[in-house]
């Protein structure tokens, strides 16, 4: 016969595993939130039932928002929380600050040709040898990674359009820029390089990926082979052009830590990241995070990408935790807010901003007021890929029927972009304005989100 404690542990085994499971293929959405943060002590409590310290916490400090403001000696009066898990709170309830720390040290993307040139001329600083990288960057010229492909000349026989092509499809790039070294001059194409890299610009166009210049190197020198490059910035990637503004010189050694955040991430992320996920990564908690924050920018980026995504890069167990963590941190938020209370504007962005922090993907909600535009619920509406959603208006107005709403407000993110919105958003929105008058409710918003900024699509009452 089995003995008890050994047929209990195998029973809270098979019960974690199938959470996970569950989790990594429905999202946080399907779980309350007492389940949530029983998953997220699993990896601090390795062999007892969580969901009922789970439960204790969220009733003896009366929400989740709650548990996280608690201090550490507060925690550790609740029934089962021993220093470790903690601690592990107290460090989850830093990332709001830091994802507003991030957002306060401006936008990383590019915005002009100098700015990609230094990159390059610092890459290849004191290299001797030849080298072959790119720069995949996504479709608002925010870095997604500097990779190198060879260590040869650009001019060998072993370049070919296919390793471009498979990379920037990997990363979801929409942006390339090609960069190879000349160690010993001169920082000027050969008529080789020029044929080769119309051969790549030519596959990479083919899969929807715009590269948009290649740099030859050499020493403190970089050139283009590709003309109008700044032209090209504005006009196809709607980027502003800063021509009052002095471009960085090649001297400037803050340049790397000031626009690259995926270049040189910031200390206080990857340290807060790595001990979070420390846990679950046996003394390689830091790695992984410098790794992450390396590949994807900031730590809002790492919320924000899919599992899949995050388990290709660094495993299972880390993708669960990160992504885990981040829900718990959308719940802090979205659990306070309650159904007929009237909420300020800027009350709804922020419910709104936490709930886009989990979504890889483009996700549109839809907000039912009532007559004295106090809040009722919140629906998913649709959710598609990053650059596309299918968007059905008389789902929209079943809803806010359903709901018995007097007035709505419509949002979506822009995972990864900007909240300017599109001519297709400002279409959306007249169309919905009109289908939600022929039930005599009112658009009151369509707000556009991504990351913690957000933007408005300008409701024409006429």
């Amino acid at each position: 016969m089995v003995p008890k404690h050994l047929e209990d542990n195998q029973v809270h085994l098979g019960h974690r595993k199938r959470m996970r499971a569950k989790f990594a293929a429905y999202g946080a959405e399907i779980f309350d939130t007492y389940e949530i943060l029983e998953m997220l002590l699993y990896s601090v409590i390795p062999y007892k039932d969580t969901n009922p310290i789970a439960k204790r916490l969220l009733y003896a400090f009366g929400s989740l928002e709650g548990v996280f403001s608690a201090s550490e000696e507060e925690l550790m009066s609740v029934q089962g929380v021993g220093k470790r898990v903690a601690e592990l709170i107290g460090k989850a309830a830093e990332i709001p600050l830091q994802l507003k720390l991030e957002c306060d040290s401006g936008d990383c993307a590019f915005e002009g040709v100098a700015d990609i040139k230094r990159l390059f001329v610092n890459h290849y600083k004191e290299c001797g040898e030849y080298k072959v990288s790119v720069l995949y960057l996504d479709n608002s010229m925010h870095p997604i990674e500097l990779c190198d492909i060879y260590d040869t000349d650009f001019d060998s026989s072993a370049v070919q359009p296919k390793d471009f092509i498979d990379i920037a499809l990997k990363k979801r790039a929409s942006v390339a820029v090609i960069a190879h070294n000349h160690p010993f001059g001169p920082d000027v194409p050969s008529p080789s390089d020029r044929v080769t890299n119309n051969e790549i610009k030519k596959g990479l166009s083919e899969v929807g990926v715009n590269l948009i210049e290649h740099f030859v190197v050499c020493g403190e020198n970089a050139s283009g082979m590709m003309e109008n490059f700044e032209r090209r910035l504005y006009q196809k990637l709607h980027l502003r052009q800063k021509s009052d503004t002095p471009s960085p010189s090649y001297d400037d050694a803050d340049f790397i830590g000031e626009k690259l955040d995926f270049y040189c991430a910031e200390d206080e992320s990857v340290a807060l990241l790595g001990e979070l996920i420390e846990p679950v990564c046996r003394g390689e908690g830091r790695a992984i995070a410098d790794k992450l924050l390396l590949r994807f920018g900031t730590l809002e980026y790492i919320f924000q990408s899919g599992i899949d995504e995050l388990s290709a890069e660094v495993g299972e167990g880390a993708a669960g935790q990160i992504k885990i963590l981040a829900a718990i941190t959308s719940r802090r938020v979205t659990d306070s807010y309650k159904p007929y209370e009237v909420y300020s504007t800027e009350q709804i962005l922020d419910y709104l901003k936490a709930l886009y922090l989990y979504e890889p993907v483009e996700v549109v909600y839809l907000i039912s007021l009532d007559k004295e535009s106090a809040f009722i619920a919140c629906d998913k509406v649709a959710s598609g890929t990053v650059n596309c959603s299918e968007i059905i208006p008389r789902k929209m107005l079943e809803i806010a029927a359903k709901r018995g709403a007097k007035s709505v407000i419509i949002a979506h993110n822009h995972p990864r972009g900007k909240t300017r919105p599109s001519d297709e958003d400002m279409q959306l929105t007249c169309v919905m304005m009109r289908v939600f008058a022929t039930s005599q409710i009112r658009l009151d918003a369509h707000y556009i989100i991504s990351g913690q900024e957000s933007s408005s699509v300008k409701i024409d009452a006429t």
